[in-house]
């Protein structure tokens, strides 16, 4: 099942040499309660009302699920199918690196590093209209 999760990209930002746009500690995920409607979760639900997900500490924090996160590419929005080899030019506008656990408003979350190399991406994360990170995931519920 698909998961998507809305943060927000870091404050730490700064471009390389190249024009390449650094976001430092961008928060990826988080854990506790979350609200979703069903139909987010459930691809054949027609049923718009809202569900909690719990999601604990040991499997957010799991070193499978931190390794998972590494090197994936960034989008702008969702894309209706997973990025892969085939497709990647299609949507991929960076990537993310340097994955860890640490903290955010006191609260234990993921943080990464994301490394946006589009210039379209690049002009909209920096006047204001890409201001979300949603991490879309696989998971069982």
């Amino acid at each position: 099942m698909k998961i998507l999760v809305n943060e927000k990209i870091s404050q730490h930002k700064y471009k390389t040499p190249e024009g390449y746009l650094i976001c430092v500690d961008s928060v990826l995920a988080r854990t506790g309660p979350q609200t979703y409607r069903k139909n987010e979760l459930f691809v054949d639900a027609e049923d718009d009302s809202e569900i909690e997900v719990g999601r604990s500490p040991d499997e957010v924090f799991a070193p499978e699920t931190l390794a998972s996160f590494e090197n994936k590419p960034i989008t702008v929005e969702h894309p209706h199918e997973d990025v892969n080899i085939e497709n990647y030019k299609d949507y991929a506008v960076g990537f993310v690196r340097d994955v860890k656990q640490g903290k955010f408003d006191g609260q234990d979350v993921i943080l990464g590093t994301l490394v946006i190399t589009d210039k379209d991406a690049i002009e909209g994360i920096e006047n204001g209209e890409h201001v979300e990170l949603s991490c879309g995931y696989d998971c069982d519920i």
